[in-house]
């Protein structure tokens, strides 16, 4: 029962839910079909069929071996965005011609189809956010910080942007924040349907993306911390509880691996794409069967051994309880803040981080730096793509927590603890992440900070002011953010990080811009166009190419046959660096010639696409 001062009424819960959920679907219906962002095609529709319907296919007809469509494995985009799918009314044998090495699309059908595509992930994580409320609630026992926590997430341009695009990090962050929510759920509670429901959860994270991976040794070391917290309740029955727990974790992993199995009938077909999804992912069979074999030793004890082990451990656990937890919180503020203050205009901790572009991926740059250095850049893309207020209550309820108990400091704990394995785990893999790897963690940060929102007006001087006020005005400075992020959501990043600095590529987003300035042009269905990445080309009606100019070659003369214009952006430059320096040389010398079309991606100079006149 939540006590009074936690309660909100039933009508302003529903007031407040619903107007967060419809500013949600009002900014991420904008500009929904005039974007196509650089991987979305083999979802949809390239090369014909796409990841979609390919999966649907395998399903109908008994093909169990092909309904592996892709290595993340994405099998839930397909399963959602094939409700999509199976309404489309429109043809896609037409949707492009393909000719040597270019295509001629129909951008009036593209938009179509991305639309279809599109709007059952945005429907259904907009249902998705309603659970995460309920769950909050139950674990927290306050309506409010669950009402604050939810608008946090269905405001924030992250969570609307990657909500627009078809694929797999669209409906990570939904399955991975359920999953968690139900675990901690169950460990309060103690009810086996919330362990249902993270193991339901769990394996469809699975399905979604293999980085849900880290969940599983997570849970190990959430119901070993909350033992720390209960321990003054439970003192001798300390060790029964935590073989329960185990046995329970062991269910939950069971049940999330059935669920992979079900929806993903080539791991049974092909027993190497089920090992190679689960326990033989990258990294993970080691700590996998470590944390089996712990949950195993923990029922042994309990069940053989009346616990007597664990109960003895706990008696001195408990006493260093204040400490334990005290570190993880510790080590996430500590990290957050260095990175911030080092990102930041005027502080230069460590001036040389500044420079290492944030898609170094697994590049040479990462790899050569320290340790501490790693850290560091791996915690600069969520910090600087979340709002100021945002980032302001994340540091307050930290900072609180380190210092004394607060009311959720178990969560708080857990949270943390959460955020340094995550991270502990992409610096293993030797990978830099930017805002789509990062993506399970936003939840998680959102729920941190409307704690945060709560401690703070508990104090004294404060705590008068109407809850109804605090959240409205979450409400709003919610959709201001969103209203200055649109329509390119997903490459929101906030007034703390220099102007010349980036933690995003354009990804595609301005690509439908470009091809409208062209496609206004007289002669445009004739003209020839070059492109350096995705998201262009489906929106020009004329020729386009991409790639590789050797094919332009005259096969007589050796020379490039005509380009009317050419599409830079920041990552093509990149990736084709040595074709812009034939462009430069043979077609149009960027560095002196200005662009007949530019734009910022948000603002940001250097995250930009520019359109060149062709002038050799």
């Amino acid at each position: 029962m939540l006590s009074t001062k936690n309660r909100a009424s039933k009508k302003t819960v529903i007031i407040f839910l619903s107007l967060a959920i419809l500013t949600y679907l009002s900014f991420a219906f904008y500009h929904l079909s005039e974007f196509e962002t650089v991987d979305e095609h083999y979802w949809i529709y390239d090369p014909g069929t796409g990841r979609v319907d390919q999966y649907w296919k395998a399903i109908l007809s008994g093909d169990w071996k092909h309904t592996y469509i892709n290595d993340k494995p994405g099998v839930t985009v397909a399963l959602i965005s094939g409700i999509g799918n199976a309404l489309l009314n429109v043809s896609r044998e037409n949707i492009f011609s393909d000719h040597d090495y270019y295509r001629i699309y129909d951008p009036g059908k593209i938009r179509t189809i991305d639309l279809f595509f599109r709007v059952p992930i945005i429907i259904f994580n907009a249902f998705g956010a309603i659970i995460i409320f309920w769950l909050i609630r139950r674990i927290t026992q306050n309506d409010w910080i669950a009402l604050w926590s939810t608008i946090f997430i269905l405001t924030s341009p992250i969570i609307v942007g990657v909500s627009q695009i078809v694929n797999p990090d669209a409906l990570l962050w939904l399955f991975s924040a359920i999953s968690i929510l139900s675990f901690l759920d169950y460990l309060k509670s103690e009810e086996k349907k919330s362990v249902a429901i993270s193991a339901a959860s769990l394996g469809l994270a699975l399905l979604t993306k293999y980085a849900a991976l880290v969940l599983i040794p997570f849970y190990l070391s959430a119901f070993l911390m909350i033992a720390i917290f209960r321990y003054s309740d439970w003192k001798g029955d300390t060790g029964r509880k935590i073989g329960r727990f185990a046995a329970a974790h062991l269910c939950l992993i069971a049940g999330a691996f059935l669920v992979f199995a079900i929806f993903l009938p080539a791991g049974i077909v092909n027993p190497k794409i089920f090992y190679a999804g689960t326990i033989g992912f990258s990294g993970m069979s080691k700590i996998f069967w470590a944390t089996v074999a712990a949950d195993l030793l923990f029922i042994l004890d309990a069940f053989l051994n009346r616990g007597r082990i664990m109960n003895l451990a706990y008696r001195f656990i408990a006493k260093a309880g204040r400490l334990i937890f005290s570190i993880p919180i510790f080590l996430v503020l500590a990290v957050f803040l260095i990175t911030f203050l080092n990102h930041s205009s005027g502080f230069r901790l460590m001036p040389d981080l500044r420079k290492i572009p944030f898609d170094s991926d697994m590049g040479i740059i990462f790899g050569k730096q320290q340790l501490h250095e790693k850290i560091f850049l791996e915690a600069a893309p969520l910090i600087f793509s979340v709002l100021p207020l945002v980032f302001f209550l994340l540091f307050f309820v930290l900072a609180k927590s380190f210092w004394k108990k607060t009311e959720q400091a178990w969560i708080v704990a857990s949270t943390a603890v959460f955020i340094a394995a995550f991270y502990g785990a992409v610096i293993y893999q030797g990978l830099l992440v930017n805002i789509r790897y990062t993506i399970m963690l936003y939840p998680l940060i959102f729920i941190l900070s409307a704690i945060g929102i709560w401690e703070l007006f508990s104090w004294k001087r404060i705590a008068g002011i109407k809850k109804e006020y605090l959240t409205a005005g979450l409400l709003i400075i919610g959709a201001a953010s969103l209203w200055s992020a649109k329509p390119f959501y997903f490459n929101y990043t906030n007034a703390f990080l220099p102007q010349k600095s980036l933690i995003a590529d354009s990804w595609g987003y301005g690509g439908y811009e470009a091809a409208e300035h062209l496609n206004a042009l007289p002669g445009a269905e004739k003209m020839v166009v070059w492109a350096d990445q995705n998201g262009f080309c489906p929106f020009f009606k004329g020729i386009c190419i991409k790639g590789d100019l050797a094919y332009k070659r005259n096969a007589s003369t050796g020379e490039l046959d005509k380009i009317d214009y050419v599409v830079r952006t920041r990552r093509g430059s990149v990736m084709y660096a040595d074709t812009w320096k034939e462009i430069k040389k043979n077609i149009v010398n960027y560095s002196d010639a200005e662009p007949v079309w530019r734009i910022s991606i948000n603002g940001r100079d250097k995250n930009y696409v520019e359109v060149y006149k062709a002038q050799k």
